[in-house]
């Protein structure tokens, strides 16, 4: 039988819209017992059908969750498949599980049509994003639009009744548009077959350029509806989010539900009924407000920071929070997304404005924006109750800025506030961080010995937001001594709210809440996270009490309590009754103020091994929580209770595989499918990966299904793999897509793990780790792989050596780095390893700080006599070590800046390789068009379209000949340019005329040449973009030629190019067409009165890279002072810079002179001085003693100067490239100054570029 059904159901899904009802098919969950009622559940793991049907959609279910039962063993053997053509064609079909009659099995009920339709007055109005897009829309607003911030709903309830009128009498109904347009365009063809005119072909351009914009404001509708998140809109992916709609709409529509007294309910009108009276009642506060016992437990924050929450509001903090909404966000309930605000803002920003600043004035006046909708998002594949929704509010924009506001301004003290326990939604802190506390907690438990006994309770909080007590949260604020305005207005946010549920699209009957914070708001999670450190500061005080034990990891190690992210909470103490008590007691005083509920059924224990059973069964009855052996996950990550292997992390293969999913690649252009490909890969692994070394089996499957589904792979056959995975997972400069190997990614992120535990070493998490593993007090700590060490710990210690040899030390006083041993000088490594003869033991240990003598230079008879030349040159580039300069700090040697990036890691494990090809594959990252033509420009560059010639190649055909001329072989360039058909486009495009080249070169150059824009053609700014979409028209009529048989004429593909050439042309950035130089002329300005003008640059040799600097300093009436060139060392043109205006202002110290103005032809230089960098930053040190400098100093102006005013400091620098000795000063004026010096004095000035 089962070879049979591996044979019909492939066959199945290639039917236009056929179902098909498949029983024991599926399986996607172990074994499970639940409780003490001895159910089991139960799925055959048939891996193969489950693999053969990823082509299909399950179509779902209402009712309960199983089709069959037999004594207490029940499973969900029977289910519905559909392919996406069927779910297109119904959109409203869905299955209803019948109770059984005769048999084990229950009935499925298919209905293919809505049980009732909507009722459109109930239905939410909602803002088009395609109708930004329209030449009339900003007219509309111009003559619609009322200034009227007293009462903004009725501007946007009067915009919004100008919108529906203009929607239906001018934007019309694209879909009926689209269709007549097709038609018209068919007439237009017909008629050319039969004669050709000038007019035919003017009339066929415009209607196509009017299908192309109809086409993209399909695509642009089904996005927006989609709620796709992770692909943009522009490559003709209509049919994808069309798709995406439907089943969203499907899987999200209610058709039966079970009441609170657990019948089914199927009639619409009672299910409505159900919804609102469960959120009637979940929002509802019955109970009066204790206040919470322990006050004054907050840090005392400084009172600026606590008067800066209620500083008037400002334009910017206004521009900044409506420009964070994402443009297509879910609307509130009055329709208008941000996309709306964002594209109108010239027009309502100075009113929308206006309206917030009222509310921050007088807080009440919130509330006419404060309405909600509850949109019902289910937590479970099929829903049966109102608990198994997670209730997310939509709210409107211009309230959602308000929130966004104070919850930014609430963020700027939270870190203060809030314990190292708590890690969500707190700046410089990572979910990551809990997960791996937690992990080593459990990995410690699990090894536990002695008598002492641990215990580890998973709290589950019912509802947490939705119950949160108003007056707790006002008590809360009070407490941390938030100003009164601030909390007026946060009151007036969460107490004037009116919700409306969103019921299969409708909206119900309004109620208003007394009770909860709503899950949607910016300003909620703030408001939890500081409720529920109220929380923890009571446990805090029962540890200090002793009331509590918390666990230690190690010996003299950081004591944990609790561990937090919202409201996910984990408690760690020892496994005693008496703690156990205290633990209820304490949970128990909290929900009574707070009007927190701990649900009793999901709340679970977990022991150490060393804790006997009866403590157990006490402790648990004394808690009134079950106990268990495995806690599942925390934060999304599976508890490691043993040790890692390939079937802990099966989960991540189960969400890759159902996010790349057959059916999706059949209906996303290649483009959209490599995007897919690239946030499955970047949003579902890494998110482990983080605090987690996977297996390589696990890495190497997520490549697979990668590479798999990028190419079109199914079951039943493997596709061409026209380029090598290595090669897509290269840099795009390289000629890759900018894929990555998951394991690498994986590597990286335990790198970023290896930097933390460097970097942040007053983080909870990295004193635990460097205590549990006896890591030592040293910036480098200590790392030795250990036997039982934890997963983290051995990712960290397999990747160590990696990330080590990738890191530099910043000399500060030089006290701490090996002068031989570390690597500290750029891009030279360990000194010992250069060596051109053996340093004496005694001295290989000595610190750099030994090598510097009296006067701070550097001690050069101590190393020059042992290291090369150019090393030499790089030393003396850097600053000698100085007390005043600091410790010595460790950077990261792959970045910029010095500090660490997972991307720069994850490089670092990559072997760079120069492509011959580099400039034409940046050529065509930077061309301006469609990402689908752009990866179609990219497999052109690498050669490996199938034309007859490559299909020869790879022996999957016996004729290389072209299909369509029967004349020449046919090669990509035959294809393009040769045939017959190609040279009839290109000529009816006059290129011969224009370009009387352009039939000469090989493939790679003549693709260069065209698509850098063939400088001096007419059209030049235009041509590459019109270039690339004529070689994909081509292809396209090629292919279609060859395998459908069908010819498009040539006209066609010309007018079809031409109208996406006008869709494009007024997003297309045209950088060609931009003036580069500025018509006037630069000339050098003299400072303000009574300052002084000092201008410094630097220089650097190409070939030795040894570098050099020069500067002038002259009067404010522009005389000659004096001026200096100096050696650099071996630096980059930056470092060369600075040291110019270290020396410059060194000078003008010893001169004695109070101010000045620092001019350099260097924009970073300038910037890194005005604005600072980070201590890691290799120009750190240069920059800290520039400013060093200006100490003592009455005033100091740094300013950029372009280069052709900055000629007198240029030649300076350019001198001390000849120099011998390390510097020279000129008290008169040099030979090669005079004319410089006089063309400065006299205001000459020289174009750009000069």
């Amino acid at each position: 039988m089962l070879p049979l059904k591996r044979k019909l159901i492939p066959s199945l899904t290639l039917f236009q819209w056929v179902p098909s009802l498949e029983s024991k098919a599926h399986d996607t969950t172990v074994r499970t017992r639940e409780g003490s009622l001895g159910i089991i559940h139960t799925m055959t793991k048939n891996i193969d059908i489950k693999d053969q049907t990823r082509d299909l959609i399950d179509a779902g279910f209402q009712g309960v969750p199983f089709t069959w039962q037999r004594g207490n063993l029940k499973e969900r053997l029977d289910r519905m498949l559909i392919n996406l053509q069927w779910r297109l064609m119904f959109q409203e079909a869905f299955v209803l599980h019948l109770p059984p009659l005769k048999s084990d099995h229950r009935p499925l009920l298919v209905t293919s049509r809505a049980s009732r339709s909507i009722i459109l007055q109930r239905r939410p109005f909602r803002f088009l994003a395609g109708w930004i897009n329209h030449e009339d829309f900003d007219g509309l607003i111009q003559r619609e639009w009322r200034n009227d911030s007293a009462s903004w709903n009725n501007n946007l309830h009067h915009m919004k009744e100008a919108l529906k009128v203009w929607n239906r009498d001018v934007y019309g109904n694209i879909f009926v548009r689209k269709k007549y347009l097709l038609r018209h365009l068919c007439r237009i063809e017909k008629e050319m077959a039969r004669r050709w005119s000038h007019q035919l072909e003017f009339d066929q351009r415009l209607v196509w350029k009017e299908y192309e914009e109809c086409l993209a404001n399909e695509e642009l509708l089904w996005f927006q509806k989609s709620r796709t998140k992770w692909l943009n809109q522009g490559d003709r992916n209509t049919r994808y989010f069309h798709g995406v709609t439907a089943i969203r709409r499907r899987h999200n529509k209610v058709e039966t539900i079970q009441n609170a007294e657990g019948v089914w309910v199927t009639d619409q009108h009672e299910m409505e009924m159900v919804a609102t009276d469960f959120y009637k009642c979940l929002f509802t506060n019955n109970d009066l407000f204790t206040p919470f016992f322990l006050a004054g437990a907050f840090p005392n924050i400084d009172e600026h920071k606590l008067n800066f929450l209620d500083q008037p509001v400002t334009n910017r903090e206004i521009y900044e929070a409506v420009f964070s909404i994402g443009a297509l966000k879910a609307p509130g309930p009055d329709g208008f997304q941000s996309i709306f605000y964002h594209s109108q803002w010239g027009k309502i920003g100075s009113t929308f404005c206006h309206k917030i600043k009222e509310i921050f004035e007088e807080p009440s006046k919130v509330e006419e924006l404060n309405e909600t909708l509850l949109t019902l998002i289910p937590k479970v594949e099929e829903v049966q109750n109102m608990k198994q929704f997670r209730p997310i509010s939509l709210c409107n924009v211009s309230y959602k800025v308000v929130t966004k506001i104070i919850a930014q301004r609430l963020r700027s003290v939270l870190e203060e506030l809030v314990g190292p326990c708590q890690c969500s939604f707190i700046p410089n802190r990572n979910s990551s961080d809990n997960i791996i506390l937690s992990q080593e907690v459990f990995h410690s438990m699990r090894n536990k010995r002695g008598n002492k006994g641990w215990m580890a309770i998973k709290i589950d909080l019912e509802k947490a937001y939705d119950r949160l007590n108003w007056e707790f949260v006002k008590e809360t604020l009070e407490d941390i001594g938030v100003p009164r305005r601030m909390v007026n207005l946060i009151w007036s946010c969460i107490s004037t709210s009116k919700m409306r549920v969103l019921w299969n699209g409708e909206a119900l009957e309004e109620f208003s809440p007394s009770r909860g914070i709503r899950q949607g708001d910016p300003l909620s999670p703030y408001l939890f996270v500081l409720c529920i450190e109220r929380l923890f500061q009571s446990i805090n005080l029962a540890v200090d009490q002793n009331k509590l034990s918390p666990i230690k990891l190690s010996r003299g190690g950081p004591k944990i309590s609790h561990l937090a992210y919202a409201d996910d909470l984990l408690l760690f103490g020892e496994a005693t009754v008496s703690q156990a008590q205290n633990i209820k007691v304490i949970l128990d005083t909290f929900c009574i103020s707070s009007g927190q509920k701990v649900s009793p059924e999901k709340t679970k224990i977990f022991f150490s091994k060393n804790v006997g059973w009866h403590v157990r069964q006490e402790v648990s009855e004394r808690c009134g929580f079950g106990w268990t052996d495995n806690l599942g996950k925390y934060l999304g990550v599976p508890i490691l209770h043993n040790k890692a292997s390939r079937a802990t992390f099966q989960f991540i293969m189960d969400k890759v595989g159902q996010r790349l999913s057959n059916w999706k690649a059949k209906n996303l252009s290649f483009a959209g499918r490599v995007t897919l490909a690239k946030s499955v890969i970047q949003a579902l692994p890494v998110y482990t990966m983080q605090s987690t070394l996977l297996p390589k089996s696990i890495c190497d499957e997520i490549d697979k299904k990668c590479r798999s589904f990028i190419w079109g792979d199914t079951e039943e056959s493997r596709k061409i793999h026209l380029i090598s995975w290595d090669k897509i997972c290269s840099p795009k400069k390289e000629g890759g897509l900018g894929m990555r190997h998951a394991y690498n990614v994986n590597s990286a992120f335990m790198m970023r793990a290896g930097w933390n535990l460097c970097s942040k070493p007053n983080s909870l998490w990295v004193s635990v780790i460097r205590s549990k593993y006896r890591c030592g007090s040293d910036l480098l700590p200590i790392i030795s792989k250990e036997r039982k060490g934890s997963n983290l710990w051995n990712g960290v210690c397999k990747n160590w050596e990696k990330f080590t040899g990738n890191c530099i030390w910043r000399v500060g006083d030089g006290s701490r780095t090996k002068f031989w041993l570390d690597n500290w000088v750029p891009k030279v490594g360990p000194l010992i390893n250069v060596v051109n003869r053996d340093v004496p033991a005694s001295n290989s240990n000595n610190s750099v700080s030994m090598f510097v003598d009296q006067n701070g230079d550097w001690q050069k008879d101590l190393f020059e006599d042992f290291i090369p030349f150019s090393v030499q040159q790089k030393i003396y580039g850097l600053i000698p070590p100085r007390v005043c300069m600091g410790s010595d700090t460790l950077a990261w040697g792959c970045t910029s800046d010095g500090r660490f990036s997972t991307k720069s890691a994850y490089m670092s494990t990559h072997v760079s390789s120069i492509h011959p090809n580099q400039h034409l594959f940046n050529l065509v990252w930077k061309w301006r068009g469609p990402e689908r033509i752009k990866l179609f420009l990219w497999k052109a560059t690498h050669a490996c379209l199938l034309t007859n010639m490559e299909r020869l190649r790879r022996k999957m055909t016996a004729s290389k000949v072209c299909s369509r001329c029967n004349l020449q072989d046919e090669s990509l360039l035959h294809v393009f340019r040769d045939c017959n058909f190609s040279k009839s486009i290109w000529q009816n495009l006059n290129v011969q005329n224009r370009r009387s080249f352009f039939h000469e070169n090989d493939w790679h150059q003549w693709l260069l040449t065209n698509l850098s824009g063939m400088v001096g053609s007419k059209d030049e700014a235009t041509w590459s973009l019109k270039f690339a979409i004529i070689l994909d028209k081509i292809w396209y009529s090629r292919n279609s030629f060859i395998f459908s048989h069908k010819e498009i004429n040539i006209f066609t593909i010309i007018a079809q190019a031409a109208s996406i050439m006008q869709f494009l042309s007024p997003n297309v950035d045209d950088s060609s067409s931009r003036q580069i130089c500025n018509s006037s002329s630069i000339r050098w300005e003299r400072p303000p009165e009574n300052f002084i003008a000092l201008n410094c640059d630097g220089a650097v040799t190409g070939l030795t890279g040894l570098a050099g600097c020069g500067g002038v300093l002259r009067n404010c009436h522009g005389g000659f002072l004096v001026a200096f060139s100096a050696r650099a060392g071996s630096v980059s043109v930056v470092h060369a810079e600075l040291w110019g205006i270290i020396n410059g202002l060194e000078l003008a110290k010893n001169k004695g002179l109070k101010r000045i103005r620092v001019e350099s032809d260097s924009m970073i230089a300038i910037n890194l001085i005005r604005n600072g960098c980070n201590k890691e930053h290799p120009a750190f040190h240069l920059v800290q003693t520039a400013l060093r400098l200006t100490e003592g100093m009455e005033s100091v102006l740094w300013q950029h100067t372009w280069r052709e005013a900055n000629q007198v400091a240029d030649a300076l620098a350019k001198f001390s490239l000849s120099l011998s000795n390390n510097c020279i000063i000129f008290d008169h004026v040099p030979g090669f100054l005079v004319m410089p010096l006089m063309a400065d004095s006299v205001g000459i000035g020289f174009p750009r570029g000069f």
